[in-house]
């Protein structure tokens, strides 16, 4: 009986948790985007902050600027995730260029590299929100 209705789900092109129950993994999806928010309003709010107290002690070795621009970045990234919650594929290519700008921004102007943790996300985003593109609208 549970592999028939595992066989019309997959026909239903639904979404299937390793458990098989559909509405779990709709669940960890909405979980994960409600993680994405967070860590961004967070690093918004660090990158400003960053931002400053670099404009107030004036470091002359560190341009300013990317900290306030990444911090721009943060919150636009969020009407991204507002998208990607709605299921609006312009939500999924917004939080795409922005995770990509803000690691060339990172590796180029700032001359560091990127935290592993950074391109580990990039690439959690692409496998839970790539396949699922073609059913938003």
């Amino acid at each position: 009986m549970q592999d028939n209705t595992l066989k019309n789900n997959v026909e239903n092109n639904r979404e299937i948790s390793a458990s098989g129950n559909p509405k779990m993994a709709n669940r960890l999806i909405k979980g994960y985007i409600i993680f994405m928010v967070l860590m961004n309003a967070v690093a918004s709010v660090m990158l400003f902050n960053t931002y400053q107290d670099l404009s107030t002690h004036a470091d002359p070795n560190l341009p300013h600027w990317p900290f306030l621009f990444l911090s721009i970045m943060g919150l636009v990234a969020l009407a991204a995730l507002y998208g990607l919650w709605n299921w609006k594929r312009w939500g999924f290519i917004t939080y795409l260029a922005i995770t990509g700008v803000s690691l060339l921004i990172t590796m180029i102007v700032l001359s560091t590299v990127p935290s592993p943790m950074s391109l580990v996300g990039l690439g959690v985003f692409l496998a839970v929100f790539a396949p699922k593109l073609k059913r938003m609208s």
